[in-house]
């Protein structure tokens, strides 16, 4: 195969490096075109081209691991290790032994590569004030870090600080601690599912987490799923939370209320005595046409509601009731306000 059928297969991704012929692994066209396109390409080039400063940069800015294949001379070179770590710190695997010393290329790589944390210099895993930089620039770093630092309170607030979900990575003591966990609540709501179960059922750490993400009140103590507050929190930010609300707030026709006018498919969640409530169902159709599907059965005969929930959506005519459907004084009034809507036969 000639060279240039193989750069124009190149191009269009449609040519396996490992196929290729011997003669071309030394050739710089090929590989300065092949590293552009493919993470691996280096991979297949003859240790010459491995060698190339101009090929190697070409794979690294293209690459979140341009640096893997690389000849080990650009492995510890600081200023290419850092270009490196700074394109993607997961890079920083390839560096030298040496250079994971390094706590400039360090701080950089741990920027996009949390597990940066991993491949360092086991002195430096233990230079507390070094893990302290780090955590506060990669809480999720935490994850990769030794039983005493995931147990020391300075480190763990720190990491929780930069990132609410670093709470998973913490000694299962400091799930316990209602200052940490509130920290990390405010930083990811959702954290509220690590914490210990006192604290799920602590109000003020669970209005935290709802206030952060409103998805959270699936992770709270079933007492707090009672708590109109706490759910009027969530359901604000997005109706379908209502799915996790206490049986007794989804009767609460002004909690229902908000759920649905936020989302009308909340509706389904609603206790079957509000799907009957044509202003809960009339607010439901309004925002969310389809939502008729989940009203009580005497409410799809309502031309009103069956009205609005067409006006949002034309498709919502297939759950009205069938008396409805076949009313061709209104299915004729229908089409001429919407111009037409899709029934199911």
């Amino acid at each position: 195969m000639e060279k240039k059928n193989i750069l124009q297969l190149i191009k269009e991704d449609k040519f396996e490096l490992d196929k290729l012929p011997q003669k071309y692994k030394k050739d710089k066209d090929i590989f300065l075109l092949a590293v552009k396109i493919h993470s691996y390409a280096l991979k297949h080039a003859d240790e010459s081209l491995k060698k190339d400063k101009t090929i190697v940069m070409e794979a690294i800015n293209n690459s979140i691991n341009g640096l893997k294949y690389a000849d080990k001379s650009f492995k510890n070179d600081k200023k290419i290790a850092l270009s490196a770590v700074q394109r993607h710190g997961h890079n920083f695997q390839f560096v030298s032994d040496d250079l994971k010393k390094d706590k400039k290329i360090i701080l950089e790589a741990i920027k996009t590569y949390s597990a940066t944390f991993e491949y360092m210099d086991v002195n430096l895993k233990d230079d507390k004030k070094f893990v302290l930089k780090l955590m506060k620039t990669d809480g999720d770093a935490l994850k990769y870090a030794n039983k005493i630092h995931r147990n020391d309170k300075e480190l763990v607030m720190q990491a929780v600080k930069n990132k609410g979900s670093a709470l998973q990575y913490v000694d299962e003591s400091l799930k316990k601690d209602k200052t940490i966990v509130m920290e990390a609540v405010k930083n990811n709501g959702n954290i509220l599912q690590y914490a210990s179960n006192k604290l799920k059922n602590d109000r003020l750490v669970v209005l935290e987490a709802v206030k952060s993400s409103g998805f959270a009140l699936q992770y709270a103590d079933e007492s707090l799923k009672k708590d109109k507050e706490i759910v009027l929190m969530s359901v604000k930010e997005n109706g379908r939370y209502l799915e996790y609300a206490d049986e007794s707030l989804k009767k609460n026709k002004e909690v229902v209320l908000v759920a649905v006018k936020n989302s009308g498919d909340a509706l389904e969640y609603a206790d079957e005595s509000l799907k009957k409530n044509k202003e809960v169902v009339l607010a439901a159709v309004k925002n969310f046409g389809t939502s008729l599907m989940n009203a009580d059965e005497s409410l799809k005969k309502d031309k009103e509601i069956v009205l609005q929930a067409v006006k949002q959506d034309n498709y919502a005519i297939n759950f009205a009731d069938s008396s409805i459907i076949e009313d061709k004084d209104f299915r004729g009034y229908l089409d001429y306000l919407e111009g037409g809507y899709d029934v199911i036969e």
